[in-house]
């Protein structure tokens, strides 16, 4: 109780900082066993006795932080883009959560708070002798549980540190995937811009071939990916031409620039007249926002996608059945690879469909970017291919209907819908992170 009461009236005083919790609950706690056997909580003796080494240790980590600091100060002052801030913003907080778990749980175990056992089923000690082909916890048992029995499974401080450095190599890893996505997209961007250039009627051959792997990242068949820009752009403006005329209008200009100089911020630039809007619309600047902001919402992971890593790290149970693990991780590396491979289809194979519902419609060649340089000639399509477009014009459901999904969005299994634009979001999140999380482990 006296102890108990102490510890409040020194939190009540404000005087209880990061070194007197650190004191008071190491010197409290009954402590975990670190890698060498000697308890954190005992290391008074050493840091006594080696006082060079202890200066040398601090002046490390402090000279370690300020190199980080630098990288990081340098990176934001010629970070100029608003979305790649956001997502710097956002990686940092995520591997701060990782940081901050991992404080936790040294703690927890420090305290004791994690020394409990579990004995693995069907197991019997006389198995136990000469037997290291397990969980591997009878090889670093005595950072743990503390027996050194492979039929105990406990807190185990080694394989701990282990996950989270694999953790934190897949936040790495994920981290430089966002940021090769927007070079990707800066490229994308400029690919769009150029294209647009050009009329649709320039590039009508139409032969509609089967969804490509490659055709929806431009990789190959330029003209084919051209064309269905040029499409998908002009689809854009006929379903959501109310929107953008009303966008252009001089009273939601005023609006934005008094929004802007209340912030401090740049007036936003002058947009083209009601009337001119539609041929005004331009695809790469629309682009360059949208990927950004997907880009950026990808780095808000859902509970779902984390538990995902659970079920990808179930591949070294597979080490139970005497399989190598360097081998497994190599084996199971694959799966991220076809994850995205047959994502990626799914997405060609979706713009695709709406493009050739959208291609028949009779103004789809009306609004042409006002920059494009050729010829606004009508083109002829083929009457099958241009029946669900002249629907269309006729009030009937426009291209994107067929995208609303096939579940029920407060379902559970809404995140596996094929169809669901906002179920791709989780889909594309689970796709990379199984990459970034084989990577990190191997």
């Amino acid at each position: 109780k006296a102890t108990v009461s102490v510890l409040y009236w020194v939190g009540l005083m404000g005087i209880l900082n990061h070194t007197g919790r650190w004191c008071v609950l190491l010197c409290l706690a009954t402590g975990a066993n670190a890698a060498g056997g000697v308890k954190l909580w005992q290391l008074g003796a050493d840091v006594d006795a080696n006082p060079i080494t202890v200066f040398t240790m601090f002046t490390f980590t402090v000279m370690l932080t300020i190199i980080i600091e630098t990288i990081k100060h340098k990176t934001e002052h010629n970070t100029h883009d608003v979305h790649r801030k956001m997502a710097l913003g956002a990686i940092y907080s995520e591997l701060m959560m990782v940081g901050v778990v991992s404080f936790m749980l040294i703690l927890a175990a420090e305290l004791g708070i994690t020394d409990i056992t579990v004995k693995k089923p069907g197991c019997h000690p006389t198995d136990s002798t000469g037997n290291s082909t397990g969980s591997g916890s009878a090889t670093a048992g005595s950072a743990g549980s503390g027996s050194g029995d492979p039929c105990i499974i406990g807190f185990n401080l080694l394989m701990f540190e282990y996950a989270h450095l694999v953790l934190f190599f897949m936040g790495i890893t994920y981290g430089i995937f966002i940021q090769v996505s927007f070079w990707q997209r800066d490229r994308m961007v400029r690919q769009i811009h150029e294209i647009q250039m050009h009329t649709l009627s320039e590039t009508c051959g139409f032969a509609y071939a089967a969804p490509s792997l490659f055709s929806i990242v431009g990789l190959c068949d330029s003209p084919g990916w051209a064309r269905c820009l040029l499409t998908l752009r002009a689809a854009i403006v006929l379903n959501l031409q109310k929107q953008i005329k009303n966008v252009c209008r001089a009273e939601e200009t005023r609006i934005e620039v008094a929004l802007a100089v209340m912030k401090g911020e740049a007036s936003p630039p002058m947009r083209a007249s009601p009337e001119n809007s539609l041929e005004a619309f331009d695809l790469s600047r629309f682009a360059h926002v949208a990927i950004a902001e997907v880009l950026v919402e990808l780095l808000h992971v859902p509970p779902v996608v984390w538990l995902a890593i659970v079920l990808m790290s179930a591949t070294n149970l597979i080490r139970a059945l005497g399989l190598p693990l360097p081998i497994t991780v190599l084996f199971f590396a694959f799966l991220g690879p076809l994850l995205a491979t047959s994502l990626l289809f799914r997405m060609a194979k979706q713009l695709q469909e709406i493009v050739v519902r959208a291609v028949g419609h009779p103004d789809i060649g009306k609004y042409e970017f006002h920059y494009a340089l050729g010829t606004k000639d009508a083109f002829v399509i083929p009457q099958n291919i241009a029946h669900d477009g002249l629907m269309w014009a006729a009030g009937e459901d426009d291209p994107w209907h067929t995208l609303d999904g096939c579940c029920d969005d407060d379902s559970m299994f809404n995140a596996l819908d094929p169809n669901d634009p906002g179920s791709l979001e989780v889909q594309l999140q689970v796709v990379v992170f199984a990459c970034c999380f084989f990577v990190g482990q191997i």
